[in-house]
C-alpha cells in the first residue's frame, strides 16, 4: 500500500486537477493526507470536499502556517506503509503513474525509490524533461557522485520511497546545522543523497507527472528563461548554484564526513563537493556583495571582507583531507563567527550573514 502526503497553501487553483488525477489510478490501494498550512483562499473547502466522496482523502489542518519543512516532516510522520510519495499541489499524474512506480520497487529490492519524467507546463508552452543521469550505479559511491554532478531540477523528490528507509533520512536531512530552533529549508538534496547511500533511485522513462511553472515565472520571468535555465542544468558538469543549494552541498560535506563508508570514498565525494564550491565561488562573492548593498550596514561590509578571506583559507585548505586540521580551524573560525553576535543586533540580519559564511563550509560537528 501507498500513502501520498499533499503539503497545501492556497492551492485552489491546482489541487482540484492533482486530486482528480490521484481519483483516476489504476493503482488503487493507497491513501491521501493533505497538510494544509492555514490557507486563506478555498483550499480547504475544495479538500473537505473529496474527502466527503472518497475516505481514501484525509484533511489535516493547521492552525497556523508552520512552513513547508514541516509540513512535509508531519505528512512522513503519519506514513504506515511500505511505501510513501510526497507531491506538490501543482501536479497531475498521468493515471499510471502509482503503478508505473510501484512496480519498479516490488520487482527490485535494490532500489530505495523510484520516479517519472515530467512534462514542464506554461499556460504557453509544454515540454518533457528527463534528468540525463542515472542514479542505479552498484556501488554506493557512484551513485552519490553523480547526484552532486548533475543537480537537476528536482523531480526526483517525488518519486515513490521506501517508508522505513525515508524516515531514517528525512529528519536529518531537515536539521539546521546552523539554527538549532529551524529545520533545513533546503533538504531535498540531502534526502536523496542520503537515500543512495541505502541503495538505487530509477528514474523510469516515461512522462507521468506534469509539473505547472506558471507560478514560478512570476519570479523567473518568461518561460523560456525557465527552460533555459534547464537546459544550463542539463549541460553543465558543475552547475551554477543558488546560495540555498550551497549550504547543501556544505551540508552534504557534513554528512559524509560522518558517514561509515570508507576514507577512500569519502574523499571522493569531498572532492567533488569541493569542485562545486570552487566552480561556484563567484556566486558566494555575489550573494555577499548583493547582501551588503541590500542591508547598508557599515558593519555588515566590514563582515563581507571577512567571509571572502575566509572563502579563500577554507578552499585552499579542504583539498587536503586534512580532517583532524580542518576539524581544529573550522572550530576556531566558528568562535570567530560567534563573536560577531556582539557586533549585530537584528536576529534577521545576524541570521543572513552566518548562513553566507557557514554556506562556504565553516562549521562542521564541534
Amino acid at each position: 500500500m501507498i500513502t501520498i502526503g499533499i503539503p497545501t497553501y492556497n492551492s485552489e487553483k491546482t489541487i482540484v486537477d492533482l486530486l482528480e488525477s490521484l481519483r483516476n489510478q489504476t493503482y488503487l490501494n493507497f491513501s491521501v493526507f493533505i497538510s494544509d498550512n492555514n490557507s486563506s483562499d478555498d483550499t480547504i473547502e475544495i479538500v473537505q470536499a473529496y474527502c466527503s466522496f472518497d475516505n481514501r482523502f484525509k484533511l489535516i489542518r493547521n492552525d497556523k502556517n508552520i512552513g513547508s519543512t514541516r509540513n512535509l516532516i508531519r505528512l512522513v510522520d503519519l506514513a504506515e506503509t511500505d511505501y510513501f510519495c510526497w507531491l506538490p499541489s501543482d501536479v497531475k499524474l498521468d493515471q499510471k503513474y502509482l503503478d508505473a512506480l510501484f512496480f519498479e520497487l516490488e520487482n527490485d529490492p535494490s532500489l530505495v525509490g523510484s520516479y517519472t519524467g515530467t512534462y514542464i507546463c506554461s499556460k504557453n508552452n509544454t515540454r518533457s524533461y528527463f534528468d540525463e543521469y542515472e542514479l542505479t550505479s552498484d556501488i554506493t559511491v557512484e551513485r552519490i557522485g553523480v547526484l552532486l554532478k548533475n543537480l537537476s531540477l528536482g523531480t526526483a523528490v517525488y518519486g515513490l520511497y521506501r517508508t522505513k528507509i525515508l524516515k531514517k533520512v528525512f529528519i536529518l536531512s531537515c536539521i539546521n546545522p546552523w539554527h538549532d530552533n529551524k529545520v533545513f529549508q533546503f533538504g531535498d538534496l540531502i534526502m536523496l543523497m542520503m537515500m543512495l547511500f541505502y541503495g538505487k533511485i530509477k528514474q523510469v522513462k516515461s512522462n507521468l507527472l506534469l509539473r505547472n511553472i506558471d507560478d514560478n515565472l512570476k519570479e523567473i520571468g518568461s518561460d523560456d528563461r525557465y527552460f533555459q535555465k534547464i537546459e544550463t542544468y542539463q549541460m553543465n558538469e558543475f552547475p551554477v548554484l543558488s546560495l540555498p543549494f550551497i549550504c547543501g552541498i556544505v551540508k552534504a560535506k557534513r554528512i559524509v564526513l560522518e558517514s561509515e563508508i570508507a576514507f577512500s570514498e569519502k574523499v571522493y565525494i569531498l572532492k567533488l563537493c569541493e569542485e562545486l564550491l570552487v566552480h561556484n565561488k563567484l556566486r558566494i562573492n555575489e550573494e555577499i556583495e548583493l547582501m551588503t548593498k541590500k542591508l547598508n550596514d557599515n558593519k555588515l561590509v566590514s563582515f563581507s571582507n571577512y567571509a571572502n578571506q575566509k572563502i579563500d583559507s577554507v578552499l585552499k585548505m579542504e583539498p587536503q583531507f586534512n580532517l583532524l586540521l580542518r576539524k581544529e580551524y573550522f572550530k576556531k573560525i566558528l568562535f570567530d563567527l560567534r563573536s560577531l553576535d556582539v557586533y549585530i543586533d537584528d536576529v534577521e540580519v545576524k541570521n543572513k550573514v552566518k548562513n553566507i559564511a557557514y554556506a562556504v563550509g565553516t562549521k562542521i560537528k564541534d
